[in-house]
């Protein structure tokens, strides 16, 4: 055992953070960087991130193949976003977060979920989609009646924390859903799709005339809602471009 984890050993004895996933007692000043804030070092490195093999437009990975290229349904059925960046891959420490994150409303918890996730993407990718060519941030909104219940969005709280980071506005009231629908897990993407239809609805129209949009949601699965908010973002609202964000990418 090497001098920092005997240190760090010790430190556990005295102080009470835990890891939001497996609970293991933590001391966190010890290291540099936001995710040993959240995660022990056993978890952090279960941690899933994307990897070579995935759509390079939706960003779903592939079973058999270790090289990007477009997606048999992104080819078929193309979306209006330009691309999705994932920060990691749902399941396993990340999934603990997220779930954390939207039944415990904690601002630290999402504050440090944004610089994660845009420290994550930056790591990744060279191109510069989600700083210099962005001029609005929009979370994917709650139904006002959801929002009501649960009393925060945790995309809006996550849209925050990012816009702090990188500079770039953030809004979080144009868009809006017409139904609160139940969950959509376990739904195909076809099926979401179509419970989608007319969810969304912008406030004012046309406000985002020739504006590149950074739509952000916490989890990606099938895509349908995120292509759902991008077609009235571009078509009522008038955006030029929208590049989806989110904090984790379903496999």
């Amino acid at each position: 055992m090497n001098v920092k984890k005997i240190i760090h050993s010790l430190l556990n004895i005295f102080y009470n953070q835990h890891c939001i996933s497996c609970k293991t007692p933590i001391f966190n000043s010890i290291y540099d960087d936001h995710l040993s804030s959240l995660f022990c070092p056993v978890c952090k490195d279960a941690i899933l991130r994307p990897y070579l093999g995935r759509c390079t437009r939706c960003a779903d990975q592939f079973e058999n193949s270790n090289k990007n290229h477009l997606c048999s349904s992104c080819i078929k059925h193309p979306p209006q976003f330009k691309k999705i960046y994932p920060a990691f891959l749902y399941g396993g420490p990340i999934a603990d977060a997220v779930l954390k994150m939207k039944f415990e409303p904690c601002s630290a918890l999402t504050g440090i979920l944004g610089k994660i996730m845009i420290s994550e993407i930056k790591k990744r990718n060279t191109d510069n989609d989600i700083k210099g060519t962005i001029d609005i941030i929009i979370p994917i909104p709650l139904h006002r009646k959801r929002l009501k219940q649960r009393g925060f969005n945790q995309s809006a709280l996550i849209a925050k924390s990012l816009s702090k980071e990188i500079k770039i506005p953030v809004d979080m009231y144009n868009l809006r859903r017409n139904g609160n629908l139940p969950p959509q897990t376990g739904k195909s993407r076809k099926e979401r799709l179509k419970r989608l239809e007319g969810v969304f609805y912008l406030k004012k129209p046309n406000v985002y005339k020739d504006k590149n949009i950074l739509l952000l949601d916490d989890v990606v699965t099938t895509t349908a809602t995120v292509r759902a908010a991008t077609k009235m973002i571009i078509e009522q609202g008038g955006a030029k471009s929208v590049t989806v964000i989110c904090l984790a990418r379903a496999i």
